[in-house]
């Protein structure tokens, strides 16, 4: 039911309407009567109906005065006008007023009811949006912080280039920090990698949570900023610096001491240069990636400023000598201490060191497993197979944040490979030494095979090939090699056409008495005597 004042100095009209019209049949309810403005208004305070119904000619207030006193100060209620033909400038009047409609005296029960069937659907339909404007505001409000946690997002990545945009959006969602000289952070869970392993999503959305609470307490305390989560799900900082970098350190390091009390977990954060003007964000936001990068080297729970890494030169890269020949030699004999001792090594030079990137280090790694790919595809084996079952792909590489965990990463699928390589070790190596024999008996006449040059083709370093060689064929290589050579070199000399001393140069050997020497010891004759014979 609507509430409903009427508002008349004759009481017999008033009786009459109240008395006469299905009101409470029309979605009506009368809650008053009023003789005239005065009494309407301090009614209209206590009650606040919905509708008044007021004659114009009233002692003390009119209709008119009633009627702008209502819309000046209670707007929603809806004015219906009782008037006869001669108050015509009185209606004029009441235009001004947003009055709804007018009934002229004298009005039929049917014009009434007419009328407030039409009302009621008014009505109505302003209070399914009232009520509709009133659920959206209060989602709105639990929203908030979402909305500005966006807000916030969009700023950090260059959004915005209207400051006045910017000032409007800090006013709508009351952010006093976003004044005078600020920086960027960002804060990052060490080893996440591992972590995000052992646990769910949910946990792990979770325990940001907890990090960006402990943060926004601490730095609301000290030095006043916010940290939110970032597009990407690293957790970044928008902090005050006018109390100085020092007083921003000494709050990310009280944040690193809470979280380690009570998760059990390392921090590490990247800190920009400071700044004020609000459009230059993005790019500082840039060097607060730039500066957590750096933890890669630099171990876990370390405070990089970006100010740290300016004067690091482009050219200041250190050499990794990951040597495929090596690895794979380690790998063909099984010898894991060898691979781990070796990877360690050559990323020792990295520790405690800043660089402006470090996409040799990946690129490195890479160009490493690419070439153990492309070796090991003849013995069966893909390195890539291997990383994609267990080890996310090759695009995990991209994540690892720690130099330790990059070499572990490492070790752990050239480890791999070479358990690989073991298990079926002897079918692959019976394969390349019967390759390397047809390679022999194609091109042993060549004077320039010899083991050193037979192992480069076959990217074996001569003692593993000599070993495998040994191993497979009860044979040394070189005798294998002498003995093709001689076995051609006693065909040669049966051919009478063919000089003795031509004999030599047939079958690979350049010295004519080294090759008498070899051939003597063979078949226990000189060439020239094995010719008479």
């Amino acid at each position: 039911m609507y509430k409903l004042l009427i508002v008349d100095d004759e009481e017999m009209i008033r009786d009459g309407m109240v008395k006469g019209i299905p009101w409470n049949d029309l979605g009506f309810e009368v809650v008053g009567q009023a003789c005239n403005g005065l009494e309407a208004v301090d009614i209209v305070n206590e009650l606040l109906p919905d509708v008044v119904l007021t004659d114009i000619r009233m002692p003390d207030m009119d209709g008119i005065e009633l009627m702008e006193y209502l819309a000046g100060n209670y707007p929603s209620i809806k004015m219906i006008v009782l008037s006869g033909y001669n108050d015509f400038e009185y209606l004029k009047s009441s235009i001004k007023s947003n009055v709804y409609d007018y009934l002229l005296k004298p009005t039929r029960i049917s014009e009434f009811v007419d009328l407030f069937r039409k009302l009621k659907l008014v009505i109505d339909e302003e209070k399914r949006k009232e009520q509709e404007y009133e659920e959206l505001k209060k989602s709105l409000i639990e929203n908030l912080p979402y909305l500005e946690q966006i807000f916030l997002n969009q700023l950090v990545i260059g959004f915005y280039n209207d400051i006045e945009e910017i000032e409007d959006k800090k006013k709508f969602y009351k952010i006093v920090f976003l004044e005078g000289k600020l920086a960027i952070v960002i804060l990052e869970i060490d080893s996440i990698q591992s972590i995000a392993k052992e646990i769910s999503e949910e946990k792990m959305q979770l325990l940001k949570l907890y990090i960006i609470q402990i943060a926004n307490k601490i730095v609301s305390d000290t030095i006043r900023g916010r940290f939110f989560i970032g597009n990407d799900g690293s957790i970044i900082g928008i902090c005050c610096m006018n109390s100085g970098t020092k007083s921003l350190i000494n709050a990310i390091r009280e944040i690193q001491k809470n979280v380690f009390e009570y998760r059990k977990l390392n921090l590490s954060a990247g800190i920009s240069n400071e700044f004020e003007n609000i459009l230059e964000i993005n790019m500082h936001f840039g060097q607060a990636r730039q500066a957590i990068k750096q933890k890669l080297c630099l171990g876990s729970q370390c405070v990089i400023l970006f100010s740290d890494i300016e004067n690091v030169y482009e050219m200041d890269v250190p050499v990794l000598h990951l040597e495929v020949n090596v690895i794979t030699d380690y790998i063909l004999t099984g010898k894991k201490n060898d691979i781990s001792y070796y990877i360690r090594s050559n990323f020792t030079c990295l520790k405690n060191k800043m660089f402006k990137s470090f996409e040799f280090l990946d690129s490195s790694i890479l160009k490493l497993l690419f070439e153990l790919d492309s070796y090991f595809y003849q013995y069966g084996i893909s390195v890539r197979k291997v990383l994609e079952e267990n080890y996310s792909g090759l695009q995990e590489i991209y994540h690892i944040d720690t130099l330790e965990h990059k070499a572990e990463w490492l070790v752990s699928i050239l480890s791999e490979i070479a358990e690989k390589v073991c298990a079926s070790r002897s079918d692959r190596v019976t394969r390349i030494i019967g390759e390397v024999k047809r390679y022999l008996e194609k091109n042993f006449t060549s004077n320039g095979v010899c083991l050193e040059f037979v192992a480069d083709i076959f990217k074996k370093s001569p003692p593993y090939l000599s070993k495998l060689f040994k191993e497979e064929t009860g044979v040394n290589f070189s005798d294998f090699l002498a003995r093709l050579r001689m076995e051609k070199a006693k065909e040669l000399l049966l051919d009478v056409k063919i000089k003795v001393h031509e004999v030599p140069s047939m079958v690979g050997y350049v010295d004519i008495s080294h090759f008498s020497k070899k051939f003597k010891t063979y078949t226990g004759m000189s060439p020239a005597q094995f010719r008479s014979e």
